[in-house]
């Protein structure tokens, strides 16, 4: 609680500092958006969340049948294993505060081994970013609850992935903030950091760090500092990988305001990431990472970054670090379901290599975006899994471990996306994302095929199988016979 208290009190202090920056309003609502874990309500509207589950969660109020999940598992994949190729996914924000260290670690327990059953690939935290584990002038880490979550990840066959970099207050280039780069007179701290928890995780699975969140909106994450700092630090984080930890891939912009060309200002947007390129980040960098991937149309981001990439021939793999349902505005709003074709969306049509769900946990956040809290968690607010954990299971299903082959989209409405089995650890060589949002169709199922909708109800030979806007996935070992349930 006292953990709590203390980063509701930091954050206050923050507000009140990025209020005199101007612009009030918006830099609040990107701020909280992040940072959203450390922050509680006292007028929580409990009743109005669970209005909002019992609608938006299909009659929803207490868990959900986490033995579908395993079935589905058993019906689809041979092995259960890290994929070395084709598509990945993780969930992120399985963190202090949504949980108190040691106090729930048997809950959170939970939570891993729920999490391991739906073939996620990796949970993502910020437990081992330096503001997390040391504070200003004092000396020595406290890194436990980063080890309990390190020991919970390899204890259930997952990988973990960490924000890492942000300075203790006091540290940074801007000293009433964490969300800035390092002062120069304490390089020599942030580079005795970069040695201990390079070091330290080297012992573990993970599978990526990414320096610092959303650097391109710099005037909320990288503030009174610039593209230099970014790259000189993202080059002393490599550095301490290649001699730590040279399995480690690291992530660089986590971009979210480089979707479009409005608020072009300098060190910010498209030209904080063109900046960043012309002073060699990309010799570092083993990714190009951003935020929320809008549905259904592209606003810029995605196809900015691509370009960029492919313009210079960079030649970096995309990740989508963080993704929550953006297809609609309201987004208290949200269906479980919405998951599946905006990560469609992303593996199949932009082909980006991994996806982290946003975020693993409901919580009462940001009430004026929210007004009966933050709904779109795999886990309501006392963790139990919700039917929303089915849907973004049934992503998992349909595309770990796989690459896109080709998309097709009928005048009829039908929208289908066709991925093939490239780790070799599906019993189906392919598989394909379908829905309609126009007009109600349905499929007979052939002989040696499998098909499973959001809720994770199976079907078999000769089964009826309705197309409509709530995705369904088939699954074949021919391509002819998936074609089929496209047209």
């Amino acid at each position: 609680m006292l953990s709590v208290i203390f980063f509701t009190f930091r954050l206050i202090l923050e507000l009140m500092v990025v209020a005199k920056i101007g612009g009030f309003m918006k830099k609040v609502t990107v701020f909280l958006f992040f940072l959203l874990p450390f922050i509680s309500f006292a007028d929580n509207d409990v009743d109005g969340y669970k209005r909002v589950l019992k609608d938006n969660e299909w009659g929803y109020s207490q868990g959900i049948d986490v033995e579908k999940i395993l079935s589905s598992k058993q019906s689809i994949f041979k092995r259960r294993d890290f994929v070395n190729n084709g598509f990945t996914l993780g969930v992120t924000s399985v963190d202090i505060p949504f949980y108190s260290y040691p106090k729930d670690e048997n809950l959170i327990d939970n939570v891993y081994k729920i999490l391991s059953l739906t073939g996620v690939d990796s949970v993502k935290s910020s437990a081992a970013d330096w503001s997390r584990i040391s504070n200003y002038k004092k000396s020595g880490f406290d890194i436990s609850n980063l080890k309990f979550q390190l020991e919970e990840a390899k204890k259930y066959k997952l990988k973990s992935s960490f924000i890492i970099g942000y300075p203790p207050i006091g540290y940074g280039n801007y000293g009433r903030s964490i969300r800035t780069a390092v002062s120069s007179k304490y390089i020599p701290n942030f580079i005795n950091y970069l040695n201990f928890i390079t070091k330290y995780l080297n012992s573990y699975d993970v599978s990526y760090v990414e320096l610092g969140n959303e650097v391109d909106a710099s005037s909320h994450w990288w503030l009174k500092s610039t593209p230099t700092q970014y790259v000189n630090e993202a080059k002393l984080l490599k550095d301490a990988i290649k001699r730590n930890s040279p399995n480690i891939k690291l992530g660089v912009f986590s971009a979210t305001y480089s979707r479009h060309l409005s608020d072009e200002v300098p060190h910010q947007g498209r030209n904080f990431i063109q900046e960043c390129s012309s002073l060699g980040i990309n010799s570092y960098a083993d990714f190009y990472s951003l935020h929320h991937v809008s549905y259904p149309n592209d606003d810029g981001l995605v196809s900015f970054l691509t370009s960029f990439n492919i313009d210079h021939k960079f030649n970096k793999k995309i990740y989508d670090t963080e993704q929550m349902d953006i297809s609609d505005q309201r987004n208290f709003t949200s269906q479980p379901f919405n998951i599946i074709k905006i990560g469609a969306v992303v593996f199949g049509k932009y082909k980006l290599s991994h996806l982290d769900y946003f975020m693993a946990k409901d919580g009462f956040i940001e009430p004026k975006v929210y007004p009966n809290g933050f709904t779109q968690g795999l886990f309501d607010i006392n963790w139990n899994p919700k039917p929303r954990l089915l849907a973004f299971t049934m992503l998992i299903d349909a595309v770990k471990g796989r690459y896109n082959l080709k998309s097709v989209e009928r005048n009829n409405g039908q929208i289908s996306y066709i991925f093939q089995d490239k780790d070799s650890i599906s019993k189906y060589k392919y598989s394909l994302i379908t829905w309609n949002d126009k007009e109600t169709t349905s499929k007979t199922l052939h002989k040696n095929d499998f098909a499973e909708n959001w809720k994770l109800n199976q079907f078999g030979y000769n089964d009826k199988v309705t197309i409509n806007g709530q995705p369904t996935v088939f699954f074949s070992n021919s391509l002819d016979s998936l074609m089929i349930y496209t047209r």
